[in-house]
């Protein structure tokens, strides 16, 4: 029996989907009705993967409606089905055609379906997002704020009202995301392991939280190459050149670097580590990235053991260093 592949390829106002190897397609609208209709007519195919490449926000109900129906839905890179059509010769760009190109896609390249993630996890998911959000809104209001100096009262104190209602609104948010981990065991758990590290506060907890729930499952290489922080050889013939990280989950990354740049101030241990990255012609960021990743290996390792830092049993230093 042959393998059936769907893809799926997703705009604001419809779902076009492509069975392969039959070749039978069709459109649905991106609406509530639509997507029912969508599962309605995916479920008798019995398809090995329903293949969506990410579009922000277009395709989650769609994802999410396919799950809880049992059905295989993945989530791939639309940077990879992009590269993978341009190497199969397919130049040519309709959403038709996209939904072919989804569907061979997944039938090449292996695909791991994830579970629907549980409610509690989409809500404080939704609630981190906006806070950050929020937070580029207000470092944005700021620069307008110093830009504006020598302007008229009036627009300074417009400014001043939004800054102050834009803080009103994310220390809300915290207190939101506070009381969903104090009201979870498991939350509340995990939070304290990674916030016994130094230099992972608790935003920079709570996104590790909500945006990798793989944390303490894999390897400490499968893991910094989900994240997007292990380099990739550069090399051919006798040729060596400069690794570079890419890809993996952005949102992880930025809060990684940033605990990084704490880390490096306040735990002699990663001072040290840093320093001797330096030392050695690696450039700032580069050194700066390797202690995200070292921070993201002990994280990994302590929440598959389930005990909170502790000096001088891991590599990284006590909290009070």
């Amino acid at each position: 029996m042959s393998r059936i592949l769907v893809g799926v390829d997703v705009c604001k106002d419809f779902l076009d989907a492509h069975a392969r190897p039959t070749g039978v397609q069709k459109r649905f609208d991106n609406t509530p009705a639509g997507i029912e209709q969508l599962v309605a007519w995916v479920r008798p195919l019995a398809p090995e993967r329903v293949i969506f490449e990410s579009t922000g926000p277009y395709q989650k109900a769609a994802v999410g409606a396919l799950l809880a129906a049992d059905l295989p839905a993945v989530v791939v890179n639309a940077r990879q089905v992009r590269d993978f059509a341009k190497g199969t010769g397919q130049l040519v760009k309709t959403d038709a055609i996209d939904a072919s190109i989804l569907a061979h896609f997944g039938e090449v390249v292996a695909t791991v379906v994830r579970p629907l993630p549980p409610q509690e996890i989409l809500e404080f998911r939704e609630l981190c997002d906006r806070r950050g959000q929020l937070v580029r809104m207000l470092a944005s209001e700021k620069n307008h704020r110093h830009a504006a100096q020598g302007a008229s009262p009036k627009v300074i104190k417009n400014i001043e009202k939004h800054v102050a209602f834009l803080q009103r609104q994310i220390d809300d948010l915290e207190e939101r995301m506070d009381r969903i981990v104090a009201d979870s065991e498991t939350f509340k758990a995990k939070d304290a392991i990674l916030q016994s590290i130094v230099g992972i506060g608790p935003q920079v907890s709570r996104t590790l939280l909500v945006h990798l729930p793989e944390l303490g499952t894999g390897t400490r290489r499968s893991i910094a190459a989900l994240v997007g922080l292990a380099p990739f050889a550069d090399d051919s013939g006798t040729s060596s050149r400069l690794r570079h990280i890419r890809g993996g989950r952005a949102k992880i990354r930025i809060a990684l670097y940033q605990a990084a740049v704490a880390a490096i101030r306040y735990c002699t241990t990663m001072k040290r580590f840093y320093a001797s990255l330096k030392a050695r012609g690696k450039a700032t960021k580069v050194a700066l990235i390797a202690v995200a990743r070292k921070l993201l290996v002990l994280a990994n390792a302590l929440l598959r053991t389930g005990i909170p830092y502790q000096h001088p049993t891991n590599s990284v230093c006590p909290k009070n260093a």
